[in-house]
Formats: C-alpha cells, structure tokens, sequence
C-alpha cells in the first residue's frame, strides 16, 4: 500500500492510488464532524434522548412521576432496576431463560487443580455468546415486524391521493406526515360527476398498525356513502352511526369533509368534533364555529352543515392535531398561538406556499425531538 502522511490536520500525499486519497479525505471529514458534533452537544443530546424513550417505553406514568421525586442517585439506580425487570418481563419464557443463564454464567469460575496442575474456567466467553444468540432472535424478530409495517406503509401510501385535486378556480393542497411507519390519519378526495370535489380529513384515536387499518376502513365507508346521501349534515350522522362497528371499542375519530365547486367561491363543509379549520386573511385568522361530536363518541349531538364564501385574498387551512400538539426536545406543544402566528405570515401567499411555511415552522420547533402523532393539512384557496 502506497503511503499517506496526516501531518497539521492536513492530508499530505507521499505517494498513493487514484482511489486511496478520497477514501481518507472521507473518513478525516467524518471523524471531525462527529468531534464537532461531540463539541456541540449533539452526541449529550443523543444520549439523553435515547434514556428519555427507554424512560417513556419501558415505564408507567406512575413509575415516570416516582422517579421525578427522587434523588440523582436513587433516581439511577431505581431507573436501571425497573428497566431490567421490564426487559426481562418482555422476553418470552425461553429467552427469560435464556437472560438468566447469561447473567449467571458471569459470576461463575471453576477451578480444578491436583497433582501439580491448576485448571480455571471462566465461562464470561460462553455469557457472551449467548447474549449475542438473544440479540439476534430479537433483532430477527424486529425486523420482520418492520418488514410488515414497511408493507404496510406501502399499501397505504397506495390508498392515499398521489396529488391534490385540480379544481378550476381552486388552489388545492393537501398532505399527510405519519409520526410512524403507518399513521391514523386521513387524507382522500372525491369527485362528482357534475364536476364538484369533495375534501376530507380525518384523525382516528390511537397510533400504529391499529389505527391504519380503522383509517382504511373509515375510507372505504365515506367513499361509498358521499355519492347517496343528500347532504353533508346526512353524512356525518350516518358515519357517526356506523363507526362502532368499524373497529374496537373505545375508539373514535375526528373529521371534516367539505366540497367546493368549480368556479364558485362558497365552501360547504361538516365538522365531526375536528378541530375548526381556520379562515386567514390578510388581516387576521379566524376559526369557523365548532361541529358536532366525533364519530364514535356517544352524544345526541346534531351536525349541520357550515358555508364559507372565500374572498380573492383568503385561504381555509384545516389540520390535524398532530400540528398543534407537536412536542420538542423540551416537552413543549407548539401550540395554538404558533400556528396562528405562522398563519399570518402566510396571508396571500398559494396554498402549496401556506402549508410549507406552516410544515417548516413544525419542523424547526420540533428539531431533533422524535415524533409523536401524524400531521395533516388540507389548504384551499381562490385561484387567481
């Protein structure tokens, strides 16, 4: 091999292979942006972030709060205790066997001697092996299910609207963030054959594989029920009526679905206990009247139907609460005052425009802090 000289943090070549030289210079730059990243803090932050999941996962809220009460070193050692025990209660029967033997084989040394010989056997190495044995089963066994959420996320990506619909006199944008592979969140159009489109988005209870397949089949059903029911109000009285029968108990979910038509600039719409999609003008933002219940959700509430004729300078955003409820690295929400306030910034702009300011500005309060709920946005405007 050719030789390269590292001398005052500058590569130096005495002499090398056309692909030697950038192979270090790869590996130099690298090596100093993780010291640079160590230097900054990133790699504490790192760290910190990884125990605060385990901390999240692993413990109960009650558990959460005991901890919060105790002293630094207590708080440690109560921590790494319940971590091992919840660890342990997680495996199945065999591999619980399998983690006690390990943690036995660690302590255990025998010793034969006679005869002017000594023998000792350290089964550390057999531990070890046997660790790195558990390891893989349960690597193996997140693998498979990641390849079946990955499938997943596939097929539903594959139900979702590949772009939003082109209405004459419309500025259309919709969007949807899965916090995981698979998100609760629904995003869907329909048009009519007289020519108007119908929007709709929509927040099922819970995260996960779960909640995904409740979406799918809240899809299918608001698919076959818009085109034979003769108002929006009839529409979500008939979904909040068949919606326990979609999926478990307890479980429910938040919609609004409103139609526009080309050339007009009235919007028709019905809230299913959805947060009020706001109306932002160039002067202020202003939420629409609250709907009715959620569907799901047993309540004698009746839903109506709301109208919004749009002037030439407004646009309509509704979003789900995965925006406002949005945590960053310090478990702060960012909140309704946030979201107005990057609402206003974005008065006049097009809708494709709105929804990247307002998705930019999630983004950056976020930062590095892990996703926890899906975020959808639907935004119309006026053309023109």
């Amino acid at each position: 091999m050719q030789g390269i000289t590292l001398a005052g943090g500058a590569i130096t070549e005495s002499s090398r292979d056309d692909g030697e030289l950038p192979l270090i210079r790869t590996l130099t730059r690298d090596t100093r942006r993780i010291l640079g990243e160590a230097r900054r803090g990133a790699l504490r932050r790192g760290v910190a972030r990884t125990f605060q999941d385990l901390k999240g996962f692993y413990l109960s809220e009650e558990r959460q709060h005991r901890l919060a009460g105790m002293g630094r070193v207590r708080r440690w050692l109560y921590f790494g205790a319940w971590l091992l025990k919840s660890l342990f209660m997680n495996l199945t029967p065999s591999r619980r066997v399998v983690l006690a033997l390990v943690v036995l084989l660690l302590f255990v040394r025998t010793q034969w001697g006679g005869h002017g010989f000594s023998l000792q056997i350290d089964f550390g190495g057999l531990a070890v092996g046997l660790l790195l044995l558990l390891l893989m089963l349960e690597l193996k066994d997140k693998l498979v299910a990641t390849s079946e959420l990955q499938a997943g996320r596939v097929m539903q990506q594959a139900l979702l609207p590949k772009e939003a619909p082109q209405v004459a006199g419309w500025d259309v944008w919709i969007s949807t963030q899965p916090a995981n592979e698979v998100g609760g969140d629904l995003i869907d159009f329909v048009t009519h054959e007289e020519g108007r489109v119908g929007l709709v988005l929509a927040d099922v209870c819970g995260k996960g594989l779960p909640a995904a397949l409740l979406m799918a089949r809240l899809q299918a059903t608001l698919l076959a029920f818009v085109p034979e029911l003769p108002s929006l109000a009839a529409l979500a009285s008939k979904l909040h009526k068949v919606f326990p029968k979609l999926g478990l108990e307890n479980r429910f979910a938040t919609l609004v679905y409103l139609e526009i038509e080309p050339g007009s600039s009235r919007i028709r719409l019905v809230n299913a206990g959805h947060m009020p999609p706001l109306v932002v003008g160039p002067d202020q933002v202003q939420p629409l009247p609250a709907g009715g219940p959620a569907l799901g959700i047993p309540a004698a509430g009746m839903y109506e139907e709301q109208s919004v004729d749009l002037g030439a300078d407004q646009t309509m955003v509704v979003y789900s609460d995965g925006v406002t409820e949005a945590l960053n690295e310090g478990d702060a929400f960012f909140g309704d005052e946030r979201l107005l306030a990057s609402l206003r910034k974005t008065a006049g702009c097009p809708a494709a425009e709105v929804a990247h300011q307002l998705l930019g500005a999630v983004e950056a309060f976020i930062g590095e802090a892990r996703r926890h709920d899906d975020v959808s946005l639907v935004v119309v405007r006026r053309a023109g």
